[in-house]
């Protein structure tokens, strides 16, 4: 599974002074997650809606991790597993409603492991100069 996921949308894991690191390819991911939300062909046209998100916690004592990545947050996204709208359904007594869990629709693109420090963040510059 491993070989076949590094040929789709490569992992790279980088051991650092501050702990390890795990980064994907940005532009080969993002390709990928615009095509499975049917977002691919409108980026090419017309802009999309994408946040950066980024996360930390502290694991224990001097270990915490740093996680950067997107959510989908495109109002013209299509759900991977049901075919439809991604934020939205028809019921018949409410008409349209709010229906997406947006903590489903993130995607990590860089995550470190190890000691939370200010020079911790630069690490994780390129990812916000790609986006």
């Amino acid at each position: 599974m491993h070989e076949v996921g590094q040929s789709v949308c490569p992992i790279k894991h980088v051991t650092s002074d501050l702990g390890e690191m795990f980064a994907f390819d940005n532009e080969r991911k993002l390709r990928l997650i615009l095509k499975t939300f049917h977002l691919d062909e409108i980026a090419q046209r017309e802009s999309i809606e994408i946040v950066m998100t980024s996360d930390g916690a502290k694991l224990c004592d001097y270990l915490n991790h740093l996680t950067a990545g997107i959510k989908i947050v495109d109002r013209r996204a299509i759900n991977p597993r049901t075919g439809r709208s991604l934020f939205t359904h028809t019921e018949e007594l409410l008409g349209s409603v709010f229906a997406c869990q947006s903590r489903n629709f993130c995607f990590i693109f860089k995550s470190l492991i190890g000691k939370d420090t200010k020079k911790a963040y630069d690490e994780f510059s390129d990812f916000f100069l790609f986006f």
